[in-house]
């Protein structure tokens, strides 16, 4: 875990054209993504977690906190280098068109 939060960390600091290069191009990262949306433990439904279910580890919660920021610089593009943004149709075309989110 440890390991995908200091990636994860690295690509959110990273400026807007290696952000967006690497989730572009990078396979292995939008598999990652990709797996743990789709597998991650959900609790809907629940009013409160069991007691051995607890909050998991301290690296569960940092990795899904890094993956929201991950989600969130994605979905605002407009927050994402300012002036140098991307414009909305670019922006809709790289997300919808190549499955982003």
């Amino acid at each position: 875990l440890e390991a995908s939060v200091r990636a994860l960390e690295q690509l959110l600091r990273a400026p807007m054209h290696v952000f967006w290069s690497r989730l572009l191009h990078d396979r292995s990262l939008s598999d990652f993504l990709d797996g743990v949306l789709r597998f991650s433990p959900r609790g809907f439904g629940r009013s409160a977690p069991r007691a051995d279910e607890a909050d998991g580890s301290p690296g569960e919660g940092q990795l899904r906190a890094c993956l929201l920021r991950v989600l969130l610089r994605l979905a605002s593009p407009e927050k994402d280098g300012g002036a140098a943004a991307l414009p909305p149709a670019d922006w809709s075309s790289l997300v919808y068109d190549r499955w982003l989110l």
